[in-house]
């Protein structure tokens, strides 16, 4: 399974406009946290998103077009497939 970190920025966005994009991208099935080799969940920064799944980027990309869209704004994302993630300062979710 791969896993890839998302980021999305809204063009002259407000805040209830990411509201409305989290929520699209949870159904998407992206999520807002990480889980570290400690075991514990951590927050990842905001409208940065990670997905598990038997996708490929591209494919991954089309989800996220598909929850920004919903927001009636223009975006722009960028889709990393990675092998494996390091952190620091990130807050427990």
């Amino acid at each position: 399974m791969a896993t890839f970190i998302t980021r999305v920025e809204l063009h002259e966005a407000v805040w209830s406009d990411y509201s409305v994009l989290h929520g699209e991208m949870k159904k998407q099935g992206f999520s807002q946290s990480i889980k570290g080799d400690d075991g514990k969940v951590y927050a990842l920064p905001t409208a940065e998103y990670e997905f598990d799944g038997d996708l490929t980027q591209a494919q991954v990309l089309e989800r996220v077009k598909a929850a920004a869209s919903k927001t009636n704004r223009a975006f722009g994302a960028i889709v990393t497939g990675s092998v494996g993630q390091t952190w620091f300062g990130l807050p427990f979710a």
